[in-house]
């Protein structure tokens, strides 16, 4: 029993937070060792999937024993006490707990989004041309209605579905695993479903479903949003998205982001 629990222990994936720097994943473990060296103090946040909110140290059950004081031992005073009640400052809120949380950084989100599409867009390439050679007896009928508008938004909607299956599966994109993006689950909603709405929600509130210049307004939007400390509009009452990478991570991110851009420029130079 007691190595059953020692392995579920272990097995806890855990992200805190001292300071502005998030840091993790790591295990429960880790975070106890933190704690009695100090690194992690009472007022630091922690999270792990499965909960709703980044959470006080201090306040969580699994680490509040660390930060109890010990009631001292001494002879009983001359006069009875006057017993005042004891009142626990609540977790910091709104301003005051972006003091502890990871600060929301609109351009690592950028550039994870962006390696994502990246990725993406040869395997989309290569579906547009199966799809030519489908339905090429009714190319004209398609041209009438205009195929590359509706291929283009076809495939942002698939797009949606890949990226949501993944984070569902695997808990991250490949653009996300490599800018350090987290994106948590409500508690208690179902993961596939949570993504793939949201995905939907990016690709109207953010890409403004491909309408030109559209969606160059709307990229403004959820930049100056993040900037100025607000949740994106389609994160609006989920759990904050953690995105604070370091330089080198972020760096790294970026020219990933244009060699996946000359790969695909090269498949579809070869598609033609």
């Amino acid at each position: 029993m007691l190595l059953v629990e020692m392995g579920a222990r272990n097995m806890t994936v855990w992200y805190y937070a001292v300071g502005q720097e998030r840091e993790g994943p790591v295990d429960q473990d880790k975070i106890e060792k933190l704690i009695v060296g100090g690194v992690i103090g009472r007022d630091a946040y922690i999270w792990r999937k499965g909960m709703a909110d980044w959470q006080v140290v201090a306040d969580h059950p699994d680490f509040a024993a660390f930060f109890r004081v010990p009631t001292p031992v001494s002879a009983p005073p001359a006069l009875p006490p006057t017993h005042a009640p004891v009142t626990r400052a609540e977790p910091a809120t709104g301003a005051a707990q972006l003091a502890y949380a990871p600060r929301l950084r609109p351009w690592p989100r950028f550039w994870a989004r962006m390696l994502d599409n990246m990725l993406l867009w040869p395997f989309l390439e290569v579906g547009s041309r199966a799809a030519m050679i489908t339905f090429a007896p009714y190319a004209d009928a398609l041209q009438t209605l205009g195929y590359s508008a509706l291929f283009g938004l076809a495939a942002m909607f698939a797009s949606a579905v890949l990226l949501a299956t993944s984070m569902t599966l695997f808990g991250t994109t490949p653009g996300k695993a490599v800018v350090g993006v987290l994106v948590p689950v409500p508690a208690g909603g179902s993961a596939f479903s949570f993504y793939l709405a949201r995905e939907f929600k990016v690709l109207f509130f953010a890409y403004a479903l491909g309408i030109p210049l559209a969606f160059i307004v709307t990229f403004i939007i959820q930049y100056l949003r993040l900037a100025s400390g607000r949740p994106a509009m389609y994160d609006e009452y989920n759990p904050p998205v953690i995105a604070n990478p370091g330089k080198l991570r972020l760096t790294v991110a970026i020219v990933l982001v244009f060699v996946a851009f000359v790969f695909a420029v090269l498949v579809k130079a070869v598609l033609r």
